[in-house]
């Protein structure tokens, strides 16, 4: 929201030159959408004041810089406010509103499916690395489910089971406000104010970003975990192969310890 009001605005960030320029509009005023990728267009979910419009879902081809709409999803009820976007196999949007329905959007047959749901709103960080989902939740547990129990089947209900073998590091994240939640707000009011750490990938390794308060600063902490499965008993261990401060931000004026947060948005991985 900008003002109170939801905005059709998109910008485009090079991070190349560090430059920002403007993008066509949406053909529809959004806030808390979700967006992900695939075959390098932009599919944008949600958002918009109407949950049964019919731009509920558009996409933009950055070959042509325009916005197509999307074919009209299911009309089941379904929210507007879009709390997870995640892209499988890198052919299929799975999208999880704030009531925890779960809808997926295959751009190749540009058809819409039903998905699981997850009723316990405050998982965030979706990342899928060799075809398994991660969040981050609180008391800084790790939890896992197979991508491919995304789609609707019976049990209609999201199968989480923890990353096991990461003690140590759950101790160092419940250290940290955004997983935490430890100074009085609730934990729903939190995750929307907060969205909080970040979870990405080094090839199989998984990488995840937090904050932690210090004195007068905020320290950005980043952990590598190698992963490994126990087929036989349905487990993925993770093991901590590194976890060090990678940057520091001085906040520009003295505010409340309390008020000081940020928002990773996106990591990639490069090779020097």
């Amino acid at each position: 929201m900008i003002g109170g009001n939801r905005s059709s605005r998109a910008f485009f960030l090079d991070c190349r030159f560090h430059t920002w320029s403007n993008l066509p509009c949406m053909g529809v005023p959004r806030a808390y959408a979700a967006a992900g990728v695939v075959d390098g267009k932009m599919y944008v979910f949600g958002g918009c004041e109407d949950p049964n419009s019919d731009k509920w879902g558009e996409v933009f081809d950055p070959n042509t810089q325009t916005w197509d709409v999307l074919p009209k999803r299911p009309k089941e009820p379904y929210s507007s406010v879009i709390h997870e976007s995640v892209v499988r196999e890198e052919k299929k949007v799975f999208s999880l509103n704030e009531k925890g329905n779960g809808l997926l959007y295959i751009p190749r047959e540009g058809i819409w499916k039903k998905g699981k749901s997850d009723a316990y709103r405050p998982r965030r960080g979706w990342h899928v690395i060799e075809n398994v989902m991660y969040c981050c939740v609180t008391g800084g547990r790790i939890l896992w489910c197979q991508a491919s129990e995304l789609e609707w089947h019976e049990p209609n209900v999201i199968k989480w089971r923890e990353v096991m073998g990461l003690k140590d590091l759950k101790d160092t994240l419940c250290a940290s406000k955004l997983v935490n939640y430890g100074w009085g707000l609730l934990e729903e009011q939190l995750d929307d104010l907060l969205p909080g750490h970040k979870l990405s990938n080094s090839g199989p390794n998984m990488l995840l970003f937090w904050d932690v308060h210090a004195p007068g600063k905020l320290e950005i902490f980043c952990a590598e975990i190698s992963l490994q499965r126990r087929k036989e008993k349905g487990e993925i261990w993770g093991n901590l192969e590194w976890s060090e401060v990678v940057t520091t931000l001085v906040p520009p004026h003295p505010l409340p310890e309390h008020q000081h947060h940020c928002k990773i948005l996106h990591s990639l991985t490069l090779n020097l």
